[in-house]
């Protein structure tokens, strides 16, 4: 009789408790998913408007920043950063939010590159620190390595049992 009553079936009241456990545990994880919803939305914004910044500072499509390394490196970042916008939208995997923080840095460490020591037979923007687009675009570039590199850091996996 007393191995019966062990394995009695939970009361109402235990019933309610544990579904109430689930919904909430299930309303985190929803709240979650939002969240990171919402900040992927964020972050592909801010990289357009990074990709929108760099257009505009080239003369939008005309492609005559020079030297021809520079121009190159606006173009990566306009094709790049359409890119990895889509990605995060589609995927916010640990890999597209390393790719934000990538995108977002490239330019940045740009920036001070130019406006500091300059950079070979690119001098035009030596100590011109507070130009309003170089000011924007950092600006920017800083809050989506802050929202990107938290969520990579959420994700990112274990590298002692990562496998490629």
């Amino acid at each position: 009789m007393t191995s019966t009553l062990n394995h009695q079936s939970p009361t109402l009241e235990q019933q309610e408790h544990v579904s109430h456990g689930q919904l909430e545990v299930s309303s985190r994880a929803s709240h979650r998913h939002a969240g990171d919803a919402t900040a992927a939305g964020l972050t592909a914004g801010m990289i357009l408007q990074i990709v929108l910044i760099h257009l505009i500072d080239q003369d939008w499509f005309a492609f005559a920043k020079g030297p021809s390394y520079i121009q190159s490196g606006y173009t990566s970042i306009e094709i790049a950063g359409v890119v990895i916008a889509g990605w995060l939208i589609l995927r916010r995997s640990w890999l597209a939010w390393g790719a934000a923080v990538a995108i977002a840095a490239g330019p940045l460490l740009g920036f001070v590159a130019s406006r500091g020591p300059g950079l070979p037979n690119y001098t035009d923007d030596m100590g011109n620190w507070f130009e309003p687009l170089g000011v924007a675009s950092v600006l920017v570039e800083l809050a989506v390595i802050a929202i990107a590199g938290r969520q990579l850091l959420k994700r990112m996996p274990n590298l002692r049992t990562f496998r490629w």
